[in-house]
């Protein structure tokens, strides 16, 4: 049964990729504006970055953007646009209706920059829809752990071995047709705890500071029979990284834009790890109950995992 926490990685990754898809039709939309800038020999001056967008209007972005896109590209695009942010929009640049009725290309052009300037403020939006379930998944991670976090000293787990176990990552898989994909897997987790562990190093007090207290109290529940524990912890040892599953290093590289400030200089940004390491963690998960990708998939694991092994090479300075 899929968990809340599974739920909400679904949900961030679906609007990770809304948000790239938005970021694609904003490079098109400045293509467009720049072509129309050029012909008319006019400055690229009516960006909304920096200016303050109250809440009602990105209410109205949110509620009729997808109607706005749908119309990017159309050649006989004539919108009469009766909404509050275009009319703020005119009112804040100072674009006269006089200017928009002296011809199609100076109305083409207005027309852009409004379409620019919603997909914008739908970018900020999705950004922040993003953060909240970040902070949702993390309360999730939390609640899920309770019962077995807060369960009784004496009670026997029936699970001694966790599909998203760390152990995981040295076992020989049973069955045979997942083997590839298996060593995909094996190959991006070794990856990141290297990559963590080289990271973190270099943080004060990196235990107390850079992890989140839902990932410290399931790691502590989890190794409640690990004689080596105590130590490791007392000590702060980097092997307690070791000790992580999979999904704690999602949270921990992008949990939170400051988080990320640790491997902002590793990583091309924060949505792209963010949505190829939820993706591993779903294929990860599937591979561990025995089932086997789809070729699709098995491809897509395969680019990804190219992809952050070659980011943390690069900062490791490691050639393979």
């Amino acid at each position: 049964m899929e968990s809340e926490f599974d739920k909400i990685q679904q949900e961030i990754l679906e609007t990770e990729q809304s948000y790239k898809v938005s970021k694609r039709l904003i490079e098109l939309a400045q293509k467009d504006l720049d072509d129309i800038l050029s012909r008319l020999n006019e400055k690229d001056d009516r960006k909304i970055d920096g200016i303050e967008i109250k809440s009602s209007l990105k209410a109205e972005v949110n509620k009729n953007i997808q109607q706005w896109m749908e119309q990017i590209g159309n050649d006989d695009i004539n919108l009469e646009y009766d909404t509050e942010l275009y009319d703020y929009l005119k009112d804040y640049f100072d674009v006269k209706d006089s200017e928009l009725a002296l011809g199609e290309l100076h109305k083409n052009r207005f027309e852009t920059e409004f379409l620019r300037a919603a997909l914008k403020i739908h970018l900020q939006n999705l950004d922040e829809q993003i953060d909240d379930l970040k902070d949702d998944a993390l309360a999730n991670y939390e609640i899920e752990s309770k019962p077995w976090l807060y369960a009784d000293e004496e009670e026997e787990e029936d699970n001694e071995e966790d599909d998203d176990s760390p152990m995981m990552a040295n076992m020989v898989p049973s069955y045979d047709p997942n083997v590839t994909q298996f060593a995909l897997i094996n190959k991006l987790e070794k990856k990141l705890r290297a990559l963590l562990k080289a990271v973190l190093k270099q943080q004060d007090n990196w235990y107390e500071n850079y992890i989140p207290k839902e990932i410290k109290f399931g790691l502590q529940k989890r190794n409640q029979k690990n004689p080596n524990f105590p130590e490791l912890l007392e000590n702060k040892s980097l092997e307690l990284i070791d000790l992580l599953m999979f999904k704690d290093y999602q949270l921990i590289i992008t949990s939170n834009y400051s988080q990320y400030t640790l491997f902002k200089n590793i990583f091309p940004n924060i949505h792209y790890v963010t949505e190829r390491l939820i993706e591993a963690s779903i294929f990860r998960n599937q591979i561990a109950h025995s089932n086997q990708l789809a070729p699709d998939q098995e491809l897509t694991l395969t680019n990804l995992t190219n992809e952050l092994v070659m980011h943390a090479n690069e900062y490791l300075g490691v050639n393979e």
